[in-house]
């Protein structure tokens, strides 16, 4: 038998602290708004003569989602204590040593799916009283937060890994950089269907044996070349988030000096449809110095514009 109510939320607090909110328990958002399309703001401009403007592009906003809440009580004792567990999950400095950051909205839909999003608390709870009718061993009260990256992604990470296959030695690739012949080459692709509404940026994790490598997604033209001799069992890790790209060696060492300048190491990416038709990103590897061990993991969150 499907339950009554087929979907719930939850805030998820920086610390990992689950606060749930079921409209099968005593905890439950009544209403809630701000999960539709993200705001916009389009880039314009307008010639000396021209009437009205010319739009050539958008940037997404921050989102503000709302949401009244309902928590039902049996005493006064339980009013204060449930009183204080909402001050504590959502006070701004639940987070762990020098590691400020956002809490998380997760919403369980009818379907299975799941889609989370970063928040911060910029409103509620208030606790204001009722003055028109008895209630004073619970509170319906008014939640705002505010996401400053506007899209939802789910959190289970998808993985995809490359065991790349060795290719005949006295093969020769249309590459740009130099590879010596009789050295062991790598000239594999995985196939990706992505079915988000929103790009994502992946991690991808290089295992060596390998040297001179050159990434690409082959829907968008946009590839990752590194100049740098990785040794058999070493990986390089190269993170994408926006305002946060790394490229770090398993010792430590940032190898961003190591990519190659014509690079587009600031905005690779996986792409939805119609970018990429029908969703498909093809992720090629070519590369020299091969091994046993060599192999492409390419990590992803699945992201879209709404729910």
């Amino acid at each position: 038998m499907k339950s009554i109510f087929p979907e719930y939320d939850s805030y998820i607090a920086p610390d990992g602290e689950v606060l749930r909110f079921d409209r099968m328990s005593d905890r439950f958002v009544q209403s809630f708004e701000g999960y539709g399309m993200s705001p916009i703001k389009y880039v314009e401009q307008q010639g000396a003569l021209q009437h009205g403007t010319t739009i050539y592009d958008y940037k997404l906003q921050r989102r503000i989602i709302q949401w009244t809440i309902r928590q039902s009580g049996c005493s006064r004792w339980d009013y204060w204590e449930k009183r204080n567990l909402f001050i504590d999950m959502l006070r701004p400095n639940r987070h762990t040593l020098n590691n400020f950051g956002p809490g998380k909205l997760r919403k369980h839909l009818p379907d299975g799916t799941v889609r989370d999003i970063d928040v911060h608390i910029e409103f509620g709870p208030s606790f204001a009283s009722p003055t028109t009718y008895w209630d004073e061993w619970g509170f319906t009260d008014t939640l705002r937060f505010i996401a400053a990256d506007p899209t939802f992604y789910d959190p289970e990470q998808e993985s995809t890994t490359l065991d790349l296959s060795v290719a005949p030695a006295d093969l020769i690739f249309p590459i740009t950089f130099p590879i010596e012949l009789g050295e062991a080459l790598v000239d594999d692709t995985s196939n990706i269907t992505y079915l988000g509404s929103w790009l994502t940026y992946p991690t991808l994790i290089i295992t060596g044996p390998i040297s001179g490598f050159k990434i690409t997604n082959d829907a968008t033209q946009e590839f990752i070349q590194i100049s740098h001799e990785l040794d058999s069992g070493d990986t390089i890790t190269i993170s994408l988030p926006y305002g946060n790209k790394e490229v770090i060696h398993s010792n430590g060492t940032d190898l961003q000096g190591s990519v190659l300048p014509d690079s587009n190491l600031a905005t690779f990416h996986i792409a939805p449809s119609p970018e990429a038709a029908n969703g498909l990103n093809p992720i090629s590897i070519i590369g020299a110095g091969a091994g046993d061990l060599t192999s492409l993991e390419i990590l992803y969150n699945t992201r879209d514009i709404g729910i």
